[in-house]
C-alpha cells in the first residue's frame, strides 16, 4: 500500500468510525475504488488511531472512570461489553462473507432507518441495566458491514430512553473495550509481519486527526442539527451503489 492509499483509507476510517455511516462499509468501498486491500497491520493501526481519538476527546470522562472504577457507568459498560461478545463472535463469519460489498446498500439503508426512528420511538423509564444489555447486543450485530456501530448503538440507547448526547457518549466509551479486545485478538491470531513504516504512519496520523474531527462534528450535530443528515446521505449512497450495480 502506498502513501496516498494509506492516507485515503486513514481518512475514511477516522471519519466514518464515529459518524453513524459504517466505517467497515466505507472502507470496503474505498478499498475497491483504490484497488487495494488493507493489511491486518494497517487495520490494527487504524483502530488504535481511532481509539486514541476517543481517549483524547473523552479524556475527562475516561479519567473519571479510571480514578473511580467502581461506579455505575463502569458496570453498565461491562454489561454492554459482555452482551456484545457472543453476538459478535456468532456473526463474525457472516460478516467476513460480506466483504464483497454486495449487501452494503441494504445495510446502509437499515442504518438510515434506525437513525430516523430513534428520534421518533422511545421507551420511557427503561431500566438502565436492560438498556446496557440492549446497546451491547446492538453493537454485536453491527459487525455486519454497512450497519454502523455508532449509529446502531446510539439508536438502541435512544430507543430505550437516552437522549442523543448521552447515547453518543456512551456509544463511544463502549467502543474502547471492543477496540482493545479486537486489537489484542488480531495481534495474537495474526502477528504483524513486515510493514512499510511511512505509509502506516501517514494512515495512523490521518485516522487520528480525522477521528477527532468526526467526534467534534457529531457533538455539534447532536446539539444543533438533526441526524437526518446522515440518513439522507446513506439513502443517496445506497441509491448510487444500486444504480451503478445495475448498469454494470
Amino acid at each position: 500500500m502506498d502513501i496516498f492509499q494509506s492516507f485515503i483509507l486513514g481518512l475514511v476510517q477516522g471519519l466514518t468510525e464515529f459518524l453513524p455511516v459504517s466505517s467497515s462499509g466505507h472502507l470496503i468501498l474505498a478499498s475497491q475504488l483504490l484497488g487495494t486491500t488493507p493489511s491486518l497491520a494497517t487495520e490494527l493501526v487504524f483502530h488504535l488511531a481511532t481509539l486514541a481519538a476517543v481517549f483524547v476527546f473523552y479524556r475527562k470522562k475516561i479519567l473519571s472512570l479510571l480514578k473511580k472504577p467502581l461506579q455505575k457507568t463502569t458496570f453498565l459498560l461491562i454489561i454492554s461489553t459482555l452482551a456484545t461478545a457472543p453476538v459478535a463472535v456468532l456473526l463474525r463469519d457472516v460478516a467476513d462473507g460480506m466483504q464483497d460489498g454486495r449487501l452494503l446498500p441494504l445495510f446502509f439503508t437499515l442504518t438510515a432507518v434506525l437513525l430516523v426512528l430513534s428520534d421518533k420511538l422511545r421507551v420511557k423509564n427503561c431500566n438502565p441495566w436492560a438498556r446496557a444489555a440492549i446497546v451491547g447486543l446492538s453493537q454485536g450485530v453491527a459487525v455486519i458491514p454497512g450497519l454502523s456501530r455508532s449509529g446502531t448503538t446510539i439508536s438502541a440507547a435512544m430507543f430505550s430512553g437516552s437522549d442523543r448526547q448521552e447515547a453518543s457518549e456512551y456509544s463511544f466509551l463502549l467502543s474502547v473495550p471492543i477496540i482493545i479486545a479486537g486489537a489484542v485478538s488480531e495481534i495474537i491470531s495474526h502477528p504483524p509481519g513486515n510493514v512499510e513504516f511511512i505509509p502506516l504512519a501517514v494512515g495512523l496520523v490521518t485516522a487520528f486527526l480525522s477521528g477527532l474531527a468526526a467526534l467534534k462534528f457529531l457533538s455539534f450535530v447532536n446539539k444543533r442539527l438533526s441526524p437526518a443528515i446522515f440518513s439522507a446521505y446513506l439513502m443517496i449512497l445506497s441509491a448510487v451503489l444500486l444504480i451503478f450495480r445495475f448498469k454494470a
